[in-house]
């Protein structure tokens, strides 16, 4: 289970934009970090955009988790089935604190509705394996702080990523991956 979270705010060095991705199979619970101002094309021929920019831009339309949704499933190359949206959500939190945030959306949005495409059923499903998984086990990765991004002055005079697509291929094979999947040569 796959799912993006932002908190619809950026700073200078964080997006606030967050991938959690639960193997069940293994227990661990991988967070991919977004940088602010990487550079990801937006799902439907909208162009390329700014990652923190993705869920104002789809809101234009009612659609802001979607997009932003279907745009990093493109962006990683993995099925993302989820979007939370979170105004609390700290754009500079490490992985310990993305998955108490988590656990603390999610007993909330048993009793109040959130921002998200999740049904009740998804959430609750979504806690019990956050209890059920040891959260000290899986990986953390910061795109800010690997090879897979190149720095670029844009024309403004601003700072942008942009992503090597077979680096981000490598990254999500590690992260995503199912070993038993592997194993047996399954797709």
């Amino acid at each position: 289970i796959t799912i993006a979270l932002t908190s619809g705010q950026s700073t200078s060095t964080s997006s606030g934009v967050y991938v959690v991705s639960f193997l069940g199979s293994e227990k661990t619970i991988s967070v991919v970090s977004f940088p602010a101002g990487i550079q990801v094309e937006a799902s439907g021929g909208h162009g390329s955009w700014k990652v923190e920019s993705l869920y104002p831009l789809g809101e234009l339309n009612g659609k802001g988790g979607e997009l932003l949704r279907h745009s990093l499933s493109e962006f990683l190359g993995v099925p993302i089935q989820g979007w939370i949206v979170d105004e609390k959500t700290d754009p500079g939190m490490n992985r310990e604190e993305v998955i108490h945030d988590l656990e603390q959306i999610l007993g909330k949005s048993l009793v109040a509705p959130k921002t998200t495409n999740l049904t009740l059923w998804d959430s609750f499903r979504l806690l019990s394996n956050l209890f059920l998984t040891n959260t000290s086990v899986g990986d953390w990765v910061d795109l800010s702080q690997t090879k897979i991004l190149t720095q670029e002055r844009l024309p403004d005079g601003s700072q942008s990523y942009s992503a090597n697509p077979a680096l981000v291929d490598r990254l999500s094979q590690q992260l995503f991956s199912q070993p038993q999947l592997i194993d047996e040569a399954l797709s």
